[in-house]
């Protein structure tokens, strides 16, 4: 992953359930570690209510999480060779570019970086053309608060969307951009672009054209220190071949490369705005649908919607669980009444964001 275009990679994320953290406290290394420092030891046990409030919890987190992250995911990823955000707690993030974002959003921000950092480091990255992604082979174990604590953490994590979404709503409205990006692909020559001496066209779905000569940029000395690694002879070869097919050659080739910098979002959007602009309106659209059928007594209808979600879910999670079917056929029914009972608590979220954004004016988010 050494693609400059790159600025964050995260591993597959999956509850600690009991056994998991069984499996670690014995473990070679652990049980070493605890001989030298005996207050390392294991955790005292969990009551039973709290054992099963855990259960709850890592159950339906489990559905939600491999449902994103099997169905999802490789759609954003196949699509746009990018994930809007990584996990939190499982994400190896390039210290340039980490350094660079603080460096930009600290005198305005401080540490204020809405209600879930990660979320807002996520799209922060997006807003300047590089891409978070997904490497599925590797897994982490989270620990899930329990059942009664959900609340609590879905409102941190679904103000931090909307919050972040707020920040960076020039990514946000990236599909009304579409039109203008896809004549900048198509005829070069005749785009306008401040900084920029040619703009090469791809098939990528995710490609929104590469620089040629960049304006100065700190988030780019990788790139240069790549370049100017490059043998003379080499680099003389390659850019007489440039000028012959017009076609940019690089050492670490990007199938997703985009210019990078945020006038570029500001004029042309960016692809991934798509997967940002759908859960916005999916996060807001499907729980205030939900509330209105309550409030005028449409049952049939909310019915009718809530069984189709729920098969449409369960459906797809069952097609990638290829030999767990019937375990997750019964998973992914079970956890509905959780997954629906946790929506009314978006409506509080949506609520209390509206209000910061239009009544107290409050900026102040942070965890």
């Amino acid at each position: 992953y050494e693609a400059v275009g790159i600025a964050s990679a995260w591993g597959s994320v999956l509850p600690l359930r009991q056994k998991d953290r069984r499996a670690a406290d014995e473990s070679e290394a652990v049980r070493a570690f605890v001989e030298i420092c005996p207050s390392a030891g294991p955790a005292p046990a969990k009551s039973w209510p709290r054992r099963l409030a855990s259960a709850v919890t890592n159950t339906y987190r489990e559905v939600l999480y491999l449902f994103l992250q099997r169905v999802l995911f490789p759609g954003q990823m196949a699509m746009f060779g990018t994930v809007c955000n990584p996990a939190g707690c499982a994400v190896a993030y390039r210290r340039t570019y980490l350094e660079s974002l603080f460096d930009t959003v600290e005198p305005q921000l401080g540490d204020d970086l809405t209600n879930s950092e990660d979320i807002f480091i996520g799209l922060a990255m997006l807003n300047e053309g590089y891409r978070n992604i997904q490497v599925t082979d590797v897994c982490a174990r989270t620990i899930e608060p329990e059942v009664q604590r959900l609340p609590r953490q879905l409102y941190l994590w679904s103000s931090a969307f909307l919050q972040s979404a707020f920040y960076f709503d020039v990514l946000l409205k990236s599909p009304f951009k579409a039109l203008r990006r896809w004549r900048l692909g198509r005829d070069p020559r005749n785009a306008t672009d401040p900084g920029r001496k040619e703009i090469v066209a791809t098939q990528s779905v995710a490609y929104a054209g590469m620089n040629d000569a960049m304006p100065p940029n700190p988030f780019l000395s990788i790139a240069t220190d790549i370049s100017n690694a490059v043998p003379r002879a080499f680099a003389a070869g390659a850019e007489a071949m440039r000028q012959a097919s017009g076609v940019n050659r690089r050492v670490i080739q990007e199938p997703y490369r985009q210019a990078f910098g945020r006038e570029r979002t500001k004029a042309y959007g960016r692809p991934a705005g798509w997967a940002l602009m759908t859960s916005a309106v999916e996060k807001i659209g499907f729980p205030t649908m939900l509330l209105l059928m309550v409030v005028f007594r449409n049952w049939e209808d909310l019915l009718i919607t809530v069984c189709a979600e729920t098969f449409l879910v369960v459906s797809a999670l069952m097609i990638v669980m290829k030999n767990q079917r019937l375990e997750y056929l019964v998973k992914g029914i079970a956890v509905t009444p959780v997954r629906y009972t946790l929506l009314a608590f978006e409506l509080v979220t949506i609520a209390r964001f509206a209000s910061d954004l239009w009544l107290t004016g409050n900026r102040k988010w942070r965890k």
